[in-house]
């Protein structure tokens, strides 16, 4: 999703009158994807404020470089066991025990899919019509009165296994990262009606239920969805893409009167008294998602074109195939024009004076 799509917000505050803290966040777009990142670097562990930069850094660097061919999903786990990994070894070197640790919550969203992770007790939340949902898991005991004890935290130990989660987003939904300094201070109806007014309000507000005078380091980053991301929403429909298709084959309503080209993937059809064209996705797109991205953009394209010399294209909402319609020119082949009438110089270059010109 476009960053003008998503408004972002991001503050920290650190504990009582100390004047950094351990707490470190980032939030950024990387190419198509937006970003937000929330760690709390365990106080008790002497480098936890080094440990909560140096791993916000790394996944903000990393996903700017991730392989093409990585999904979103392995991106994340890769490069947070990774991070975790380093830092373990680091501290066992330095220290011989673990030093450089933190928690960690990250979102990353790509058109209207939100993938997230967390390590740690800090939080993702999702505001949706007037509800809060914890989407994150918190890696801490249950046992009465150690609810602060960490069962998870990057660099605590060799290996680590993240939470993970995904979510569809809508538009005006409003999604919160924090430390557990927020939401220990703020209960759930706080954050509801306080998430709209953005980090910062937020984290003021907790400041000031202890008279500013927070028991530990605070931090919160909203991202407010603005608007929906048509094109990747007609990317994610989950649709059936045709290997083979057959003259008298119906689909949707529509049956297939005439292949129009060489490949079978455009065809002459009809539906009820009118004769339309329809344009199937490639093959390749099965397994090429580059190719499917093209066709996407292709079909999202057509039907926002509105001209005379073009034919009026529609992405049917209850498609099961991935196709779109093209309205149908009444028109004769260039094999038959042909065979009554010979194309001159003087021919093309009327067309080509005809032709509208584009900026």
């Amino acid at each position: 999703m476009a960053s003008s799509k998503i408004k972002t917000s991001g503050f920290s505050l650190a504990k009582r009158q100390e004047l950094t803290g351990d707490d470190f966040y980032d939030v950024k777009t990387i190419g198509n994807l937006s970003v937000a990142i929330v760690c709390d670097g365990v106080g008790s562990a002497t480098e936890g404020a080094q440990a909560a930069k140096r791993v916000t850094n790394y996944l903000m660097n990393n996903l700017k470089i991730r392989p093409k061919t990585w999904s979103i999903e392995k991106s994340l786990l890769s490069f947070i066991k990774s991070i975790n990994e380093i830092l373990y070894q680091e501290s066992q070197i330095n220290y011989e025990r673990s030093e450089l640790v933190t928690t960690l919550t990250i979102v990353v969203i790509e058109g209207n899919r939100l993938y997230g992770a967390n390590v740690g007790d800090s939080r993702v939340y999702l505001h949706r019509e007037n509800r809060l949902t914890q989407l994150s898991h918190d890696h801490a005991m249950d046992e009465v009165g150690y609810e602060n004890v960490l069962t998870q935290a990057i660099g605590i130990e060799k290996t680590v296994e993240p939470f993970y989660f995904e979510n569809t987003l809508q538009k005006n939904d409003e999604i919160l990262l924090c430390s557990d300094g927020l939401y220990t201070l703020l209960d759930d109806k706080i954050l509801e009606k306080g998430i709209s007014l953005g980090a910062h309000s937020l984290v003021k507000k907790a400041s000031k239920s202890v008279d500013d005078n927070l028991p530990d380091d605070t931090t919160a980053v909203v991202l407010n969805i603005l608007k929906a991301d048509e094109l990747e929403l007609l990317k994610q429909q989950k649709l059936n893409i045709p290997q083979t298709l057959k003259e008298g084959e119906t689909i949707d309503g529509y049956t297939l009167k005439k292949s129009l080209i060489q490949n079978d993937r455009t065809w002459l059809v009809h539906k009820k008294t009118k004769d339309y064209v329809l344009k199937f996705a490639p093959i390749e797109a099965l397994e090429d998602e580059i190719v499917l991205d093209l066709f996407v953009k292709e079909a999202w394209n057509a039907k926002r074109l509105k001209t005379d010399f073009f034919p009026k294209a529609v992405v049917p909402k209850n498609r099961t195939n991935r196709y779109y319609v093209m309205q149908l020119f009444k028109g004769e082949d260039l094999d038959n024009f042909l065979t009554h009438k010979h194309i001159t110089i003087d021919d093309e270059t009327t067309a080509q004076s005809q032709r509208p010109i584009h900026s």
